[in-house]
């Protein structure tokens, strides 16, 4: 009987759903997290300071090594690839971390040495040993098993694997077991943990990085001590240097605060008083920062410090980032907006910044509303249409009627803009489907699609459905995760409209689409009258309703994003509402936009009016 058969009724029914997703995955990434509390549902394994390798075998076929992205080390790790051929399994796909050890420890600049070598001669003769330590198994005998939850995959990979070196299985603990862990992690001189929660769902095994996955480093604490870290020479302008030399010269000391030994010329030693934020893209075998770019000074008070994280700051500092020729104070940039995520207004700040090329010409010359949260998302939310007196005067606005009066909104044309309004705590901004200079006459139209109950499924095909019927009609559309509930369709417009047509037109492509499917859809504003069906609403279409920015990051745990999407990716079985999130973006935004090439040029109502009413039901 082969192990897959001997699993409980409600895994096995997982796995028979599983295979109808028949793709290869890539890792699932932990988020970096200053969590040190967890309930006991979390299992943890220790952080191996190794690299991330993806072990594949197909009929029989000898195993293949590749790196998280995508570099083949077969030739630099043979042992390894001997080790997995023996096995008496001709089908599987492993994840797990290759490290270099030495005195017990991982050795990552060892590691470095490893990874150079390619040539047979020069493996062999190497003097440095390695490790591949398994964590996670997400195919075997032909069967992907990726919808199992943590523990079942962990049980089936001791079982079905023989363990000889250099192969090692990951122990892990959970529950009762593992409270103390995380405290004590670091005195046992480990790099930090991985918390894992068993029961996350089938959608985290993608090469994403999300929240029920944490990566907690371990911090530099007492009895620790300062070290270097190399130099930073890039990141600055000359207002900024102007401003840190002052700073830096009521810190000046005669010692270095340092526990090392640097030896650099003409060096001014300074109290460690100020934290700066930089950029890079690895640790060195000495070390050192490679290559360091800083994104942000921040005078600090009492500061935690956290050797190779992103963020170390308290509620009390301020940030200053220049931008857009302008200098934006982020304050209390410590303030956890996101109080359950360990998410600070610095990081909201930091995404911000990172997709505003992105996410400004959906902002310029837009009306807002601004969605703030002073307190985190916790205690209480404030919806803010005025621009108070007090936001400086390149803070662009737009005056525009309202029934009794005027409302006098904020315009974000630029990153210190938007910058600005993060310093306020607004988490969300909303922007009008139609610019301040015709407000009565938008350029978008938007379909919101949220499931009438906890499936995504109706969701999803009401997306494909309605797109067939916009091609029908010859109007373009994109497609977008709100970071909420559902999915927005979206379909450019020339502002040749006015809203009141643009909405009537709205209503008549919906209504033509619940005629066509009337058992899942339905136009019924009443939730009684909907008995169950996805309400196709259309009423963001009018004067003065906003809708949220693409990239928007959404006030619920996880911080989620508003994320375009290609209509290819409506396919993907495990897509939801918020699958992407503020710590999960990046690899994301390595990629094109997909609404470069979804989102054409605005298009006139006049043709598809007509085409619409020549359609049959």
């Amino acid at each position: 009987m082969s192990l897959l058969d001997r699993l409980s009724g409600a895994d096995s029914e997982r796995l028979r759903v599983a295979e109808t997703d028949a793709r290869e995955r890539r890792p699932v990434l932990a988020v970096l997290s200053d969590r040190r509390t967890f309930d006991d549902e979390m299992l943890f394994e220790r952080e191996l300071d190794g690299v991330r390798v993806l072990a594949t075998r197909r009929d029989g076929a000898p195993p293949r090594l590749l790196s998280r992205t995508g570099r083949d080390l077969d030739r630099t790790c043979p042992e390894v690839v001997d080790v997995l051929a023996a096995q008496d399994r001709p089908d599987f796909r492993l994840d797990g971390e290759i490290t270099a050890v030495e005195g017990g420890r991982g050795d990552f600049a060892l590691l470095q040495q490893r990874m150079r070598l390619t040539r047979p001669e020069d493996v062999r003769a190497s003097r440095v040993s390695v490790r591949s330590y398994l964590f996670g198994l997400l195919r075997l005998d032909g069967r992907s098993i990726t919808a199992l939850p943590v523990r079942a995959r962990k049980s089936l990979l001791r079982d079905a694997f023989a363990f000889r070196p250099p192969l090692r299985f990951t122990p892990h603990r959970v529950g009762h077991d593992a409270r103390d862990l995380p405290a004590d992690a670091c005195g046992r001189g480990w790099e930090g943990l991985v918390a894992k929660r068993p029961t996350a769902p089938t959608c985290t095994y993608l090469h994403r990085r999300f929240t029920d996955r944490l990566k907690l480093k371990c911090a530099a604490g007492q009895g620790e001590q300062l070290r270097c870290a190399g130099k930073v020479g890039t990141g600055y302008d000359t207002a900024a240097l102007r401003g840190l030399r002052g700073r830096l010269d009521r810190l000046e000391r005669d010692r270095s605060p340092l526990a090392d030994d640097v030896r650099e010329r003409a060096v001014h030693w300074v109290g460690p008083e100020l934290v700066v934020q930089s950029d890079f893209t690895e640790w060195t075998g000495a070390g050192r920062l490679r290559p360091p770019a800083t994104r942000a000074c921040a005078t600090t008070s009492g500061h935690r410090r956290h050797p190779r994280t992103r963020h170390a700051m308290t509620t009390t500092t301020s940030t200053d980032i220049r931008v857009s020729g302008r200098t934006v104070e982020i304050k209390r940039a410590g303030k956890e907006l996101f109080p359950d995520d360990g998410i600070t207004k610095a990081d909201l700040a930091d995404h911000y910044r990172r997709v505003g090329p992105r996410i400004l010409p959906h902002l310029r010359r837009r009306p807002l509303m601004l969605e703030r949260y002073p307190d985190g998302i916790g205690d209480g939310r404030i919806m803010q249409k005025d621009t108070p007196d007090y936001f400086p005067d390149w803070i662009h606005r737009a005056e525009l009627p309202k029934e009794g009066g005027t409302v006098t909104y904020p315009v974000c044309d630029d990153l210190a803009s938007l910058l600005y309004l993060v310093d306020q705590a607004c988490i969300t901004p909303h922007r009008w489907l139609s610019k301040a200079d015709r407000p009565d006459h938008p350029d978008r139209l938007v379909f919101d699609l949220d499931p009438p109950g906890e499936d995504f499924e109706p969701v999803r095909r009401t997306a494909a459905r309605l797109h067939e019927l916009l091609d029908e009609l010859d109007l373009p559309a994109a497609l977008m995760t709100t970071g909420s509930r559902g999915l927005h369709v979206v379909v450019p417009l020339d502002r040749r409209t006015a809203f009141d047509e643009v909405r009537a037109f709205a209503g008549d492509v919906a209504e033509l689409l619940a005629a066509r499917h009337p058992e899942d859809l339905t136009t019924a504003a009443r939730k009684q009258a909907r008995k169950g069906r996805l309400y196709l609403d259309i009423q963001r279409n009018g004067y003065g309703q906003t809708s949220v920015t693409p990239y928007a990051v959404r006030a619920r745990p996880g911080a989620p994003v508003a994320t375009p999407l290609s209509w290819t990716e409506l396919d993907a079985p495990d897509l939801t509402a918020r699958c992407w999130t503020l710590a999960t973006l990046d690899e994301r935004l390595e990629e094109d936009d997909p609404w470069k090439r979804e989102l054409p040029r605005g298009r006139s109502l006049k043709a598809a009016r007509g085409r619409l009413e020549r359609l049959p039901s």
